[in-house]
């Protein structure tokens, strides 16, 4: 063999694995997310439950029967010391007997999730969340949320019977509701109000920020 077809032959190999690496590196990226979705039919007296470890809630009404439910799942780089996510492994569980429906996705290292969800008028609302935020606007029932770090900004329409909230780390604020009142010491805030509804929030979060609107 020459030298010049030396050189064309590993030109070849080198545009070869360039192409193969650029292929990789595409199948990779594409991999990064995963979307799941989910459709379950309740009524006003169903009680709902949401718990997952690390992302966003998007809370929204709907006139609907159906509580809708989209997740985006997205593998974050572990870093150096830690393996970059798996989102082929994230799964919604969704257990539903008789009024009570409890959706769940087990935590996943390096694993951030996105979900919205559309709620029609149920009984009650849980959720668990490890970091993140939850935001929205949905109409008033009993509502139960435990996040450990993030904030939390939701609108509630209509009146509620009482309103509680403490963060260790962070500030508390009610907006429109009647009868308010806030404590705040170095770090921690706590708010709490009265009603003529008949809904009960209850919040705790131990680092961030959380405000409640309520809209008549």
């Amino acid at each position: 063999m020459n030298r010049s077809t030396t050189v064309w032959t590993a030109a070849i190999a080198l545009i070869a694995a360039v192409t193969l690496f650029s292929m990789s590196q595409q199948v990779t990226a594409a991999d990064a997310d995963k979307y799941v979705q989910g459709s379950y039919e309740v009524t006003a007296q169903t009680e709902v439950k949401i718990s997952f470890g690390v992302g966003s809630l998007q809370l929204s009404h709907h006139d609907g029967d159906k509580v809708e439910v989209e997740i985006k799942a997205t593998a974050s780089d572990g870093g150096f010391w830690r393996s970059k996510g798996d989102v082929s492994r994230v799964e919604l569980k969704a257990t539903q007997k008789g009024h009570w429906l409890e959706l769940v996705v087990p935590e996943q290292d390096n694993v951030q999730l996105e979900w919205q969800v559309k709620l029609p008028r149920v009984s009650s609302l849980d959720v668990e969340l490890g970091i993140g935020e939850i935001k929205g606007k949905i109409a008033s029932t009993d509502l139960a949320i435990d996040l450990g770090i993030g904030d939390v900004k939701l609108t509630l329409m209509g009146d509620v019977k009482s309103i509680n909230m403490d963060v260790g780390v962070g500030d508390t604020k009610i907006t429109g509701a009647r009868h308010s009142s806030s404590e705040r010491a170095i770090v921690t805030s706590s708010s709490s109000a009265q009603g003529n509804g008949q809904a009960r929030i209850n919040v705790d979060a131990g680092i961030g920020d959380v405000h409640i609107i309520i809209e008549d």
